[in-house]
């Protein structure tokens, strides 16, 4: 008795291969995706405690010398003209001026409302577009 070729037939064919290869490379395409997203919700979570971090220590700084600070480097080493025992610092012993993009934080004090603003131009660098991260409190 003779086999037929399917009988014979041993292995996958190549579309079998590819369409299985496809589907691989799908699932990888959109596990990355997801996984960017996420690290980029990270790093923006990231940025948005930092800022409310620095508030809270522009709040220690002015309970201490009456006044808030100048810059946000006031925070880490004391102001000209202010001892270090007047001063009372470091207020930030962990994190720095820098956004996690590597972009210095704007820092804004309003002496009529005595309103600090801290905020981080974002991904792309450019401080007043829409990826631009205010502080957690003026969010909407």
């Amino acid at each position: 008795m003779k086999r037929s070729r399917r009988q014979n037939r041993r292995g996958f064919t190549l579309t079998e291969v590819l369409l299985v290869m496809a589907i691989l490379v799908m699932i990888g395409g959109l596990a990355v995706v997801g996984f960017l997203q996420a690290q980029n919700r990270a790093t923006r979570d990231a940025a948005r405690s930092e800022i409310n971090t620095m508030k809270s220590a522009c709040t220690q700084y002015r309970l201490q010398l009456n006044r808030f600070p100048s810059k946000l480097d006031d925070l880490f080493t004391p102001p000209q003209g202010v001892t270090p025992s007047q001063w009372g610092g470091p207020y930030l012993t962990s994190g720095s001026k820098f956004d996690p993009w590597g972009n210095e934080y704007r820092y804004e004090f309003n002496e009529q409302t005595l309103e600090v603003r801290i905020t981080s131009a974002g991904p792309d660098g450019i401080p007043g577009n829409e990826d631009d991260i205010p502080a957690p409190t003026e969010q909407q």
